[in-house]
């Protein structure tokens, strides 16, 4: 008799279980009010076992930022932090007297509020588009 513990495919395995692997759950879509970016792609075992990372892969994954509170990648926790950096920001250079254009704080706080004045206007655009 033989022994159906060594077979490595069974008639009931589907080509999904296959390539993805053994835990495939029901997957549902996640409530978007404090969703986090995921960083954790859906990684296929056949994928894994033919594709070697090319240099360019290595190369993005070696210089990719180590984000420890992935909370801040919300894109309107983002924006309240750069608003209230920018306003720290300006404070000290104002305190401090470092309101030329020389100042690495100056030049600080005006990457900051571009960066602020860039985001409303993608904005403003989002909203404009959704409207048409």
């Amino acid at each position: 008799m033989p022994d159906n513990s060594i077979r490595v495919l069974s008639f009931d395995t589907g080509i999904e279980q296959i390539i993805q692997g053994e835990d495939i759950a029901a997957e549902q879509l996640p409530d978007t009010t404090g969703l986090l970016p995921s960083e954790e792609h859906l990684r296929f075992h056949l994928d894994e076992a033919l594709h070697s990372p090319s240099l360019e892969e290595q190369v993005i994954n070696l210089l990719s930022p180590n984000i420890s509170n992935k909370e801040i990648l919300i894109p309107a926790r983002f924006h309240s932090l750069i608003e209230e950096t920018g306003s720290e920001l300006m404070q000290e250079a104002e305190e401090h007297g470092l309101t030329n254009s020389k100042s690495a704080l100056a030049n600080a706080v005006k990457v900051l509020q571009e960066e602020k004045e860039l985001m409303d206007l993608v904005n403003s655009n989002r909203k404009i588009l959704l409207k048409a």
